[in-house]
């Protein structure tokens, strides 16, 4: 059982996130992509990224180290600064160890959130407005009126949610910010050890069913991709060879070590070659990989 107690200043300090933490996607669509529990609705999006994933293991590395920083603010922090828009020469200094775990986050997720971020955003900005008329219209009472009483709900000065653990919050005027998440079922998580504490709750089936409807079945006509994966399928069409990395990131919009992470799978299986010229490596297609071409 989770209880959150409020006080009139806690009240006033509520704050409804528009739209979901890019930190928290992370750490929670790890979890289910570990096995942890998740909606039905995520079923193709997690089938779609196990298949895409150059390096399952990887994942299954990072996401205990995830798990244990889930309060680690400064990683958090310099997560946030280094996101937009693919600046992977940060200007934020990271935490002393923490360079190339945040290097591999940004990786994950370029291949697991960024490609379903707008429909997501868009969903869960519809989702704000309701939450947002009936916290400002009409109140807390009514905010909670329209969670699943088994989820949130309001009592008395005290918000009531399940949890897997028992959790007794006292505010004490530090207010509350509640973030929506697709990835987050089928209870809210609060981290309190932030000066003000988050309760990320589970996003609207609405904002799940856009992920899903973002996630179609593989195109039966589209044999490369079913051979070796969508991102792969692109790297192989890609209309210019050789090429580098860098230039491969920029094409599909991705991060350069996922790209790298991807190239590496290929090499592995003999459809790519990689050649140093001085300080440029350049990727070519092999024989096999220029017959995979054709035949996909």
């Amino acid at each position: 059982m989770l209880r959150i107690r409020f006080s009139g200043e806690d009240l006033g300090r509520l704050r409804l996130a528009r739209e979901s933490s890019p930190w928290w996607d992370v750490v929670l669509s790890l979890r289910t992509l570990r096995g942890e529990p998740a909606h039905p609705q995520l079923s193709r999006w997690r089938q779609r990224v196990l298949d895409d994933c150059p390096d399952v293991g990887g994942i299954d590395v990072v996401a205990p180290l995830l798990t244990s920083m889930e309060s680690d603010t400064d990683l958090q922090r310099t997560f946030a600064q280094r996101l937009p828009g693919h600046q992977r020469t940060l200007t934020a200094a990271a935490p002393v160890g923490h360079d190339q775990l945040l290097k591999r986050i940004a990786g994950y997720y370029d291949l697991a959130v960024r490609p379903y971020a707008a429909a997501i955003s868009q969903a869960l900005r519809t989702d704000w407005e309701l939450h947002s008329a009936a916290l400002f219209d009409h109140g807390v009472q009514e905010l909670f009126a329209g969670f699943p009483p088994s989820m949130l709900h309001w009592q008395g000065s005290t918000l009531v949610g399940a949890s897997d653990h028992h959790r007794d919050l006292e505010l004490t005027g530090r207010g509350l910010i509640m973030i929506p998440s697709v990835f987050c079922w089928p209870h809210p998580i609060l981290a309190a050890e932030s000066a003000t504490p988050i309760l990320i709750y589970p996003a609207s089936g609405s904002a799940r069913a856009a992920l899903d409807d973002h996630c179609p079945q593989p195109d039966e006509q589209d044999r490369l991709a079913g051979l070796v994966g969508p991102v792969r399928a692109q790297i192989i069409r890609s209309p210019q060879w050789p090429v580098t990395t860098a230039a491969l990131a920029e094409h599909l919009g991705l991060a350069r070590s996922t790209v790298s992470e991807h190239i590496r799978v290929l090499r592995r299986a003999g459809l790519v070659e990689s050649t140093r010229r001085r300080n440029v490596v350049q990727h070519r297609l092999t024989d096999q990989g220029r017959q995979f071409r054709g035949q996909g």
